[in-house]
């Protein structure tokens, strides 16, 4: 038992340090509202994009991929977006709650979070496993996000938010370093074939950057996430916090997860961790962004960022520890 437990502390920890990190930093007035801001945006726009292209990269070949993995989320994705879209047309009143909400349910912090909780579950593939999955699930999250803002929101601002959204989906930085990676993993595959004995890996000062760049991305995102945390209670929205954290971090993951040891027992270790790390992370900093574009009630969606982090911290240390005492890890 004191193993698994180590390993669920080990796996949890680091990422609850950089958060607490982050809030010691803002209440000591070493951080504040326009570095975080900025911090931010370098982490979304440049450092996050160059780990993915790294994490893809880093794989043997683009023969690895496993579509069954892929295929069971993003069918899973699917799925919650389908039950969470006929919960809250029944059960929230407020229509500009209503897509707050069920962004809550299937979108995960999968980029911030989500990628060092998967290097830490296995260390061996859990980083590229996660990286891989974002290719097919940030992009689907994007547009889900989309739909689920704007179909309940009714006027001429959403049509013109619905276009301009989807024009920052083809040039989200997010997905354009996941093509990246996925494009230089194929030139690779292409070089291998041909007798090209030339890699990136060869250009060592070049690859030796960007590998290090990349490292920066984690630590600073979860250092600015925890100095971004505001614990002020919002009475009349305690209803919906606790609906919306609830669905995130206990009932998704447990569903799919259990569904995936049920369908694909023997699946990887490392592609485990990818799916702990998409359906167990909580909701997706940038929901909040979305929400006050497109004129839902961004005040629930920031309070949800807010809490759904919080509590992931217990449930994802819960995770780690299941799934080291049935031997997945």
């Amino acid at each position: 038992m004191s193993e698994v437990l180590i390993f669920a502390i080990n796996a949890v920890l680091p990422v609850v340090l950089f958060m607490a990190f982050g809030y010691v930093l803002k209440i000591a007035k070493l951080i504040d509202r326009p570095f975080t801001t900025v911090a931010n945006r370098l982490c979304f726009r440049v450092l996050i994009p160059i780990l993915l292209f790294c994490n893809i990269y880093s794989l043997d070949s683009i023969d690895v991929i496993d579509w069954t993995l892929v295929l069971f989320c993003v069918c899973a994705t699917l799925a919650i977006f389908i039950a969470g879209f006929v919960f809250v047309k029944l059960c929230v009143k407020d229509d500009k709650q209503k897509g707050v909400i069920l962004q809550c349910v299937f979108r995960s912090n999968f980029a911030i979070i989500g990628l060092p909780v998967a290097a830490a579950l296995c260390e061996n593939g859990g980083a590229s496993s996660a990286a891989l999955l974002s290719a097919f699930t940030i992009p689907l999250f994007n547009v889900l996000a989309v739909i689920s803002l704007s179909v309940f929101i009714k006027g001429d601002r959403g049509e013109h938010t619905i276009k301009k959204t989807f024009t920052n989906i083809l040039t989200n930085p997010l997905i354009i370093g996941v093509v990246a990676g996925l494009a230089a993993l194929l030139l690779r595959s292409i070089f291998v074939n041909n007798g090209v004995k030339f890699r990136l890996t060869d250009a060592t000062a070049l690859y030796t950057f960007i590998v290090t760049i990349g490292k920066i991305a984690s630590p600073l995102s979860l250092i600015v996430l925890g100095a971004g945390f505001s614990f002020r209670a919002v009475s009349g929205l305690k209803k919906m916090i606790i609906i919306g954290t609830a669905s995130r971090i206990l009932v998704v993951p447990a569903v799919v997860l259990t569904a995936a040891l049920l369908i694909m027992p023997d699946m990887s270790s490392q592609s485990y961790a990818g799916m702990i790390a998409l359906f167990a992370s909580p909701v997706a900093v940038t929901s909040a962004i979305m929400a006050k574009e497109m004129g839902s009630d961004e005040q629930l969606a920031a309070q949800l960022v807010v809490w759904t982090t919080i509590f992931s911290i217990a449930t994802l240390f819960l995770i780690a520890m299941v799934f080291k005492m049935i031997g997945v890890f």
